[in-house]
């Protein structure tokens, strides 16, 4: 039932993302050469017909062999919260010196049930350079119930059977874990539906570690910047998602990452 829910859910939401930004996204585009046309972001600099960058949508996926692209895919799996950083990127891999096309999973990516479910649909004829992925924020939700939706214990076997699963490409991909953003306890339950609680976040955040670090994943400590650099002016009002400097933050320390940069 729970899953159910989520599924429903993540239908009626996977869209509210891009447009409640487009006009950012456009001033984004506008700024960085690019185009900007709903809920697709494609930055100039990539001319591949069958690789260009995009963010959040399904539109010209790059499904080229390996050896035959310009350049890499970096493929992003993840919530609401990637899929707002996730059309920066493209604007940050355009100015990469190793260019990257960006594509996210279809929509929502939800809990880390719901993507242990989704995996092998979503990645039907991909082959990625990079994998970015996160789960956890569905995970900690207490949507009608007491509890968390995942189970502790769930939710560390879910990211085994993930890592696994990324693994069995015949070329591996990079796997690169973007650790759980903090939330805003209070705001989460005064908006009536998002209802988390950031001690869970950390506990979860914590297992996840602990499963990178055993399996030899890469990690981007994205709860740690954002709790750097003043999470109550980043964070929205409803105590999860991210306002238009959040979002940049976000994709600035991605987008440092990848290029090997420490951040400043």
């Amino acid at each position: 039932m729970a899953e159910q829910n989520e599924s429903a859910h993540l239908e009626n939401t996977k869209e509210r993302p891009c447009s409640d930004r487009r006009e950012f996204l456009a001033k984004v585009a506008v700024a960085a050469g690019g185009v900007a046309a709903g809920g697709l972001l494609a930055a100039g600099l990539n001319q591949e017909a069958e690789s260009a960058p995009v963010a959040h949508t399904n539109l010209s996926p790059p499904r080229l062999e390996k050896a035959m692209r310009k350049y890499k895919l970096l493929y992003v799996i993840g919530d609401s919260i990637s899929m707002g950083y996730c059309p920066l990127l493209v604007m940050s891999g355009s100015a990469c010196g190793t260019l990257y096309s960006v594509l996210h999973a279809p929509g929502n990516s939800g809990s880390s049930t719901h993507i242990t479910e989704s995996l092998d649909d979503w990645l039907v004829g991909y082959d990625p350079d990079v994998v970015l992925f996160n789960c956890g924020l569905h995970d900690v939700w207490h949507e009608t119930q007491p509890e968390p939706r995942t189970p502790v214990e769930q939710y560390e076997a879910n990211l085994h059977s993930i890592v696994a699963r990324l693994g069995q490409f015949v070329n591996p991909p990079r796997l690169i874990w973007a650790r759980t953003t903090p939330v805003i306890g209070e705001r989460t339950w005064a908006s009536g539906w998002q209802r988390r609680y950031n001690e869970e976040v950390i506990a979860y955040n914590e297992v996840a570690d602990a499963v990178m670090a055993e399996t030899g994943v890469e990690s981007i400590d994205l709860y740690g910047v954002v709790m750097q650099n003043d999470p109550s002016a980043l964070i929205t009002s409803d105590g999860t998602h991210f306002t238009e400097e959040g979002y940049k933050l976000l994709d600035k320390t991605i987008a440092y990452y990848l290029r090997g940069w420490p951040m400043s």
